[in-house]
Parts: structure tokens; C-alpha cells; sequence
């Protein structure tokens, strides 16, 4: 099927609780996050294979909010926009494909792998960097909507004509069927307190949904769960709940527990646990199953919860 725009994890941060996975919840239902294949059609409906003229993109360039059509083609030929007005994404790297690649990425198997490939080793970093993102200094950083960033290449009448270039852009995950836009900018996004929209979250029945909409539990942080030889049980491991509960009541703001939250994780699927996905993703709720509409970070021993 070769390459599409997909999201990409930086520098494969977090892959324990990259989205696509299934997880299981110690206090929900469980998630199922679905990451659409490439669609290979643009937002119009037509074929961005088989446009031309698009100019070579520039680091810097912004263009419009964006949905799971625009992100999941190949190629996005929209004209940008200015960054300080609405927009969808961020580019903040223009690569060029090395000589190995001998076709249409956007086709091409072969071509599509390879360029992965230098995808991540050319973007992963400078994602990291462009969100000011220290993973060193933010080791439990659960997963959230901006940890993965949207690729394109050239359609396929402008490779044809020698078009060589790639994008790598920020973005906000876009989930379900909703159309995302930047507040502000995606640069250094991570130096002050995350806006409550691009937080993680659950609704009823395992939807993950942004924390400013009605949810059950919130994505609070991350750990790595090494020292585990199999595969803990899905729901009251007693390791993983250790394992959870001091990050988590750090995320908080609190030295213990408070009684109208109860805490839980989710984990990836046992596939690929067993391929070296060795961790979880803590998660706080209302004990009471209540529905929330805003962030538990930092809420402290005594504030209100944020109900929706």
C-alpha cells in the first residue's frame, strides 16, 4: 500500500502507549484507539496523487485544521495558511528522500518502508525539540494528543516530474470523526501547563476523547513495567497499581489518595506486550463513575472535581 500520511510517535517515545493499540482499563471497559489506514483521497473527495504544481513546502508553513482524511493520504497539496489564524498543522521539518527510494512512497511498498524509515530518524528527534518536549525530565508523561506527528510527500504526477521532497508536521491527533486546529502554536507547547483540549481522555464505552469533552477517566501518566516476566492481569495487578500510584498522585498534586478518585491503568494488548511493549498507561477517575469535563492534573488534596 506504500506510505500515507500517518502519525508517527517521535523518536518512538511512549511506544508502550502509542495510539493503535488496544487497552484494557483496571477501572473501564477498556479502549479500542482505531488509527485509519492511509485513505488516499483528499478532503475534497478527489485524489491528491493526481494533482501537481504544489510548491515545495517550507519549515514554518502552517495549513488548515485537519481531519482523519487529510492526515491518513499520502500526500496533502492544501495551500498554507497563516499560522496565526486557525490551523491544523505545524512544519516543522522538510526532508528530501534519499537515492535508495526509487518510486512513489505513496504506492510503492518498498519505497513507503524506506521512507519510514528516514522519517523517523530525521523527524523523530526534532518533534521532540519543537515541543520542547525533555523526555528525561518528564518520564511518566502520559500519552496525549500531540505525541505523534502527520508525514506527506509529493502527489504522484509531481514525484513523477522530480519532486523529491518530504514534510514532517505537528499536529493534534485528530479522534473520530472531529476536525482539529492549534491553539496558537505546537512550538515549545510542552514549557507551560497543557491546555485541557489536547489531554487525553476516555468516554463511556472506551471512546478516547479530548479532556474538555465528558469522560470517565483521564490519562495521568506512564510507566515502564520491565521488571514484570509476563503479562499482568488486566485488571488489580498488584505490581502495576504500585507501579502506578506514586506518578499518578504526583500528577495530581497530592501526598495521598483522596477518596472521590479511584485510580486504575490500561495496558497494551498481550501481542505486543509479548513484542517488547512492556508498560501502562495510569489513569484516574471518579470513584462515584461520575462523568468529568476538564483535567484532574494538579487538582490538590481539597479542589472540587471537574464535573461535566
Amino acid at each position: 500500500m506504500g506510505v500515507g500520511g500517518r502519525r508517527r510517535r517521535a523518536g518512538g517515545w511512549l511506544s508502550i502507549v502509542a495510539l493503535g493499540m488496544l487497552f484494557v482499563a483496571a477501572c473501564s471497559s477498556g479502549s479500542n484507539v482505531v488509527v485509519q489506514a492511509p485513505a488516499g483521497a483528499g478532503p475534497s473527495g478527489a485524489d491528491p496523487s493526481q494533482a501537481s504544481g504544489e510548491p515545495t513546502p517550507k519549515i514554518g508553513d502552517c495549513r488548515a485544521p485537519l481531519d482523519h482524511t487529510i492526515i491518513d493520504a499520502a500526500s496533502d497539496p492544501r495551500p498554507t495558511v497563516d499560522c496565526s489564524q486557525a490551523h491544523g498543522s505545524e512544519t516543522f521539518w522538510v526532508g528530501s528522500m534519499s537515492a535508495n527510494i526509487e518510486a512513489w512512497p505513496g504506492s510503492d511498498d518498498r519505497a513507503g518502508a524506506l521512507l519510514e524509515n528516514q522519517v523517523t530518524r530525521e523527524c523523530g528527534t526534532r518533534h521532540l525539540q519543537y515541543l520542547g518536549l525533555d523526555i528525561g525530565t518528564m518520564p511518566n508523561l502520559p500519552p496525549d494528543r500531540l505525541q505523534s506527528f502527520a508525514f506527506f510527500v509529493p502527489t504522484e504526477r509531481d514525484y513523477q516530474d522530480g519532486a523529491r521532497w518530504f514534510r514532517c508536521d505537528a499536529v493534534v491527533e485528530p479522534l473520530a470523526a472531529e476536525r482539529t486546529s492549534i491553539d496558537g502554536t505546537l512550538k515549545d507547547v510542552y514549557a507551560k501547563p497543557l491546555p485541557v483540549s489536547y489531554r487525553l481522555c476516555e468516554a463511556r464505552l472506551g471512546q478516547p476523547v479530548a479532556c474538555d469533552q465528558d469522560h470517565e477517566i483521564e490519562y495521568l501518566a506512564s510507566v515502564v513495567l520491565d521488571s514484570l516476566n509476563q503479562f499482568p492481569t488486566q485488571k488489580g495487578d498488584i505490581q502495576v497499581t504500585a507501579a502506578c500510584r506514586t506518578p499518578l498522585l504526583t500528577a495530581l498534586g497530592l501526598t495521598e489518595e483522596r477518596t472521590d478518585l479511584v485510580f486504575g491503568y490500561l495496558l497494551p494488548t498481550q501481542e505486543a506486550w509479548d513484542a517488547g511493549s512492556k508498560g501502562a498507561t495510569c489513569v484516574v477517575g471518579a470513584a462515584d463513575g461520575s462523568s468529568l469535563r476538564g483535567t484532574l492534573a494538579d487538582i490538590g488534596p481539597s479542589a472540587p472535581l471537574p464535573e461535566g
